[in-house]
């Protein structure tokens, strides 16, 4: 349910309020009701529904709603042929807001003393648009609004245009006709505020004189009239003061019969006046055209009073609409602003939680590459003690080929001496022999020597072929821990940017926060 406050104001000031709660869908049955009314108007859309389907699962959707059902009433009331139809009154409950207003009005204990109420029925009927007409009837006694036959204005003490606008000889006839008297009060519910409605008073007289004719009360004799007693009503046989002896009558009429003519007249009311004035005849068409002129422009003040007030109605009505809107701004800058602080807030921790990120990263990477680097120191301490290894079989090569030819020149030479020695003497053969199968037998021994360093060679280029293929595994390495020092270096530089932007946000924020101070 939606609670909708309906504000009245009397003229006197006193305001009430009456609530009234309305679904969603009495919005909508509003909207149509008005839509097939009023066919030609362009009357604004209700609110959507299909929007809010889920709209009792989050208080910021029902706070939506509420506003922009506040939005759409306002504007569907800003026309005022629609505030004033009759399907916005029911919507409203107009009728039981006055009926409630007016109920706690009549509920309230009666003011005391004649004086203060003549000074407030005189200040009630300045205002209301029932001035002219009688007072309300818990301010004239019931009995004698239904009696008598006069029209009063109880604020200014003037007697009604019925025995004004009367000959003097139908005074006395004033008594006997049949009088009836209603005096009711409506609520205007268009603009919010009660008012007192026109009198009316049904007359019943068998006499046919137009002048004692009653007119509406919109013609009645305003409180404007005390205005009267020194200019127009002050003249020979006119009294401005209470009523304390005869007046100057046509020859006509004496005192003793005005005394008879008045005996239906309660003179507790006449002596309840503020002042009582009597007018001869000579008078009367010229208090009557004036009293016609005087009414057609209280009439056209009422009009314009009204409409001032209503426009006056709608300015407040716009006045709370902006101010209502100006704070709803409001608050959606403030949601604004601390969603901004706390986007930021947390764009600052996650760069703060990067930044340590690639600090944990960075002394992870050191330390591989420190240990990488003692790696780098073994396998080069390794590569130095294989070289020197591979000198030294060089030098050791070279030592045995040099042996190796020194043995093949002694082999020569003994093969000369042999021939020589078997040419000589075929005795020293056996020595020979001796000697030559020592020979073989020591080259068979130096082949074997010879096969041991050939596979030494060849297991010297297996280490030779490992050794390269270790120093480029270590290139390769090398230019890895290269790439990722220059990746490092750029993970520093964008590190220092990064420090630069959030140094550049921290001032923008400071600059921001000073302008809005």
């Amino acid at each position: 349910f939606y609670r909708i406050h309906v504000g009245i104001q009397s003229p006197e000031g006193v305001s009430s309020s009456h609530g009234v709660l309305r679904r969603f869908s009495d919005f909508l049955k509003l909207c149509s009701d008005l839509k097939r009314a009023f066919p030609r108007k362009d009357i604004p859309p209700a609110p959507p529904k299909h929007a809010f389907l889920r709209i009792n699962s989050s208080r910021l959707l029902l706070e939506e709603r509420r506003n922009t059902l506040e939005e759409w009433m306002q504007k569907l009331l800003s026309d005022i042929d629609l505030s004033r139809s009759a399907h916005v009154a029911a919507f409203l409950e107009l009728e039981a807001a006055a009926r409630s207003y007016f109920q706690d009005w009549n509920q309230r204990p009666p003011e005391a003393g004649t004086s203060v109420k003549s000074s407030t029925d005189s200040s009630r009927h300045s205002d209301d648009p029932g001035s002219g007409a009688l007072s309300e009837s818990n301010q004239i006694n019931p009995g004698l609004v239904r009696s008598i036959s006069l029209t009063g204005v109880t604020g200014n003490g003037v007697l009604g245009e019925s025995i004004l606008g009367q000959p003097d000889q139908h005074v006395g006839s004033g008594s006997k006709s049949k009088k009836q008297g209603l005096v009711f009060s409506e609520h205007d519910g268009r603009n919010g505020s009660a008012e007192s409605s026109k009198g009316v008073i049904s007359e019943e007289d068998c006499d046919s004189n137009p002048g004692h004719a009653r007119k509406d009360s919109s013609e009645s004799l305003g409180s404007d009239l005390s205005s009267l007693r020194g200019s127009e009503l002050s003249t020979p046989g006119a009294s401005s003061s209470l009523w304390d002896g005869p007046a100057d009558l046509p020859s006509g009429v004496d005192g003793h019969s005005q005394t008879e003519n008045l005996a239906g007249v309660d003179m507790q009311f006449l002596y309840d006046m503020d002042a009582q004035v009597i007018l001869p005849t000579d008078q009367r068409q010229k208090l009557s055209r004036l009293l016609v002129t005087m009414q057609r422009r209280i009439g056209t003040a009422k009009t314009d009073m009204e409409d001032l007030i209503a426009r006056l109605n709608q300015e407040v009505a716009v006045k709370e609409y902006l101010s209502t809107k100006v704070k709803d701004l409001e608050g959606e800058l403030e949601a604004t602003k601390q969603k901004g602080r706390d986007t930021l807030h947390q764009a600052i921790l996650a760069e703060r939680e990067r930044i340590t990120q690639m600090q944990w990263d960075m002394d992870e990477l050191r330390r591989k590459y420190s240990e990488m680097e003692s790696n780098l120191k073994a396998e080069q301490d390794e590569k130095t003690r294989v070289e020197s290894e591979k000198a030294t079989a060089s030098g050791n090569r070279e030592e045995l080929a040099e042996e190796l030819e020194t043995k093949r020149k002694e082999v020569e030479s003994l093969q000369r001496q042999l021939g020589e020695v078997e040419a000589k003497s075929k005795t020293d053969m056996k020595v020979l022999v001796k000697e030559v199968k020592s020979l073989r037998n020591s080259q068979r021994e130096m082949k074997k020597v010879l096969n041991q360093y050939v596979e030494e060679k060849t297991e010297l280029e297996r280490i030779i072929n490992r050794e390269k293929q270790r120093s480029a595994r270590v290139k390769s390495s090398r230019e890895k821990m290269l790439h990722e020092c220059r990746l490092l270096h750029l993970l520093a530089t964008s590190d220092n940017r990064i420090r630069l932007l959030v140094a550049q946000v921290n001032f923008l924020l400071l600059v921001g926060c000073f302008h809005l101070t």
